[in-house]
């Protein structure tokens, strides 16, 4: 079995085993939950209906026969509208191989494969919309092979998925309800479509999932309470904003896909937030994701960038990199963050301008070679930067600041990096059993200065007099320190994990703290 038929058979095991977990909190009335329904039923308190038997139209002759309003131009439609249909038979509303225009409206369908199909048109611009759909076994709303369907402020409830294309291009799917499928609204090989506004909640599988296709707008959309908030997998060209998605597995999954845009949704209340897995070239940015498990994760990847997200309160990482290859990590903001800010697992990506306070570690660094880490604040962690087993890398022109262990830790068989121009201020005021200094290095021929200036890393304790001592076994110093002026105020220990109502107080404080960082500094050498 290859590894990405695994991929599917763990992912869709972990989704049950969350939704099995749930069940009796999936199961209760909407009227429960606190987030504000599409009422579309309400748009028949005003319309009479009449009760029809399924409508089948396989060529233009039946739209004589069915005598619908309109002349079947796109001027003046056939309007099929203002009709309630239930049926045990297959479809309650099937439309193929015509070349007229036609709308369907204001219809309530209830049938067991579809309520309505649309198939192998190629006429443009067919309407649906306001219609409730519920189905038993399918679709609510099918589309294949027809392009350019506007398909708008429909409800649609049970089967495998509410609103369905195949093989159809430009399509507008906009302000609908989708409730109780497996799938909410799914595009497979359909091209150039937008998808904007719709409300999909309780679908077990995914809100939006979209597979195969290219140049996707997903936009403003709500997902709520299903296994993946939106996924785009084996696409490409997708543009993801503005999307909100809460109480998710994954909130937005991105599989084996490339030049993607992912930007400015929020995703709370998931395994991940945000996930890409197998990508390239994908740009997240601006997204707020809090209160999930992981932040925004990204595993197999390369060069994507991961660029002014902010996530916070999430019960392990903020940011997590795994054998990222030229990901860049750069200007995010990570807090409150019960394990790290950022985590980087081998790989080769580039870290740089990131924000990561109140975290366990500020930035932890795990079998790399070869990575610049540089221009972060890293303040008010228990450590600031961690490395573990990571050779030849930079570390420079960071901000350390009053983290309750060592501002930098460089662990065992981390070897040959270069730690220059850090400001190491008011770490380690406790003291370990390893000393009092603000950083530890217990790796092998770590060299902290620059050597084409001698220049080494400012500390705010030290003396002015020869080189500065670094906690470890190896008795390792920067023989190049500079003297920093601040003055560290005696106050109690730092709260690692505040409240989530303290958050924008703290963001306050770390960037008072960041402008107290002025390069004025006096230079001793050995």
């Amino acid at each position: 079995m290859n590894q990405r038929k695994k991929r599917v058979i763990y992912v869709s095991l972990i989704i049950l085993l969350f939704f099995y977990a749930n069940s009796d909190e999936i199961s209760k009335d909407m009227e429960h939950d606190n987030i504000e329904q599409i009422s579309s039923v309400e748009i028949f308190n005003e319309v009479k209906l009449t009760v029809s038997d399924p409508i089948i139209i396989i060529n233009d002759q039946d739209f004589i026969y069915y005598a619908f309003p309109g002349q079947g131009t796109e001027e003046e439609p056939y309007l099929i509208e203002n009709y309630t249909i239930d049926t045990d038979e297959e479809f309650g509303i099937f439309i193929t191989n015509t070349t007229k225009h036609f709308k369907i409206q204001y219809c309530v369908v209830y049938a067991s494969v579809s309520a309505i199909s649309v198939s192998d048109l190629t006429v443009e611009n067919i309407e649906i919309r306001n219609n409730v759909c519920q189905v038993e076994e399918w679709y609510g709303i099918y589309i294949y092979s027809t392009d350019y369907v506007i398909i708008t402020d429909n409800w649609c409830r049970g089967g495998a998925v509410g609103i369905v294309c195949w093989y159809s291009n430009n399509e507008f799917i906009e302000n609908n309800e989708c409730i109780y499928n497996d799938f909410g609204i799914a595009l497979y090989e359909t091209d150039n479509s937008y998808i904007g506004d719709n409300y999909c909640h309780h679908n077990s599988y995914a809100g939006i999932h979209i597979m195969y296709s290219s140049y996707i707008n997903i936009s403003r959309n709500t997902v709520y309470k299903s296994g993946f908030g939106i996924d785009f997998i084996s696409s490409s060209f997708g543009y993801i904003t503005d999307n909100f998605c809460n109480n998710t597995f994954w909130g937005i999954l991105a599989e084996y896909s490339n030049r993607a845009v992912i930007d400015r949704n929020l995703c709370i209340n998931s395994i991940a937030g945000i996930e890409l897995w197998h990508t390239g070239k994908i740009n997240v940015s601006e997204n707020e994701c809090h209160s999930c498990q992981q932040g925004i994760a990204v595993d197999e990847d390369s060069e994507s960038q991961v660029r002014n997200n902010v996530c916070y309160s999430n019960s392990e990482y903020g940011i997590n990199i795994w054998r990222g290859i030229s990901t860049s990590v750069t200007n995010n903001s990570l807090f409150m963050n019960k394990l790290s800010g950022i985590t980087i697992y081998k790989g080769s990506p580039n870290v740089l301008l990131n924000n990561c306070s109140f975290n366990r570690i500020g930035i932890s660094i795990t079998g790399v070679q070869s990575i610049t880490l540089s221009n972060n604040t890293c303040a008010m962690n228990i450590k600031g930067i961690v490395l573990s087993e990571t050779d030849f890398s930079t570390i420079s022109y960071n901000i350390l600041q009053e983290n309750i262990e060592y501002g930098i830790k460089i662990g065992d068989w981390s070897t040959w990096n270069k730690i220059h121009h850090n400001y190491f201020i008011c770490n380690n005021r406790n003291g370990t059993v390893h000393g009092f200094s603000q950083a530890y290095d217990e790796g092998y021929n770590n060299r902290w200065y620059e050597s084409s200036t001698d220049e080494g890393n400012y500390w705010n304790d030290y003396e002015g007099i020869g080189e500065y001592q670094i906690d470890g076994k190896d008795n390792n110093t920067d023989p190049y320190p500079f003297e920093y002026y601040y003055y560290c105020q005696v106050t109690s220990e730092p709260t690692i994990v505040p409240t989530e109502e303290s958050y924008f107080g703290l963001l306050i404080i770390v960037l008072s703290v960041l402008g107290t960082v002025v390069v004025t500094t006096k230079r001793y050498r050995k």
